[in-house]
């Protein structure tokens, strides 16, 4: 089990979302205890950016499609659903 899950909410932020990461990851002082959780709303490119993400962070990171945009709510619902820190 994880001590800390964060859940990201995404909707065509591939320019940003890296720059995210990359800050989570070099500042984490928990190590493993993380879980990091990306919900993507349906971005056009979500498939390319998934493989990026996958390329770069491998199994670190929970990548869902949210199947449609749904807005930030229902992103941030679907996050909580996978997530298993406390």
């Amino acid at each position: 089990m994880k001590h800390l899950s964060v859940i990201i909410v995404t909707y065509k932020s591939e320019r940003l979302i890296f720059d995210c990461l990359d800050s989570i990851f070099k500042y984490n002082d928990i190590g493993d205890s993380l879980e990091v959780i990306i919900v993507d709303n349906a971005s056009p490119n979500q498939k390319e950016t998934f493989h990026f993400i996958k390329e770069k962070y491998g199994e670190r990171i929970v990548l869902i499609d949210s199947g449609n945009n749904g807005g930030y709510g229902k992103g941030n619902n679907i996050g909580i659903r996978q997530a298993t820190a406390e």
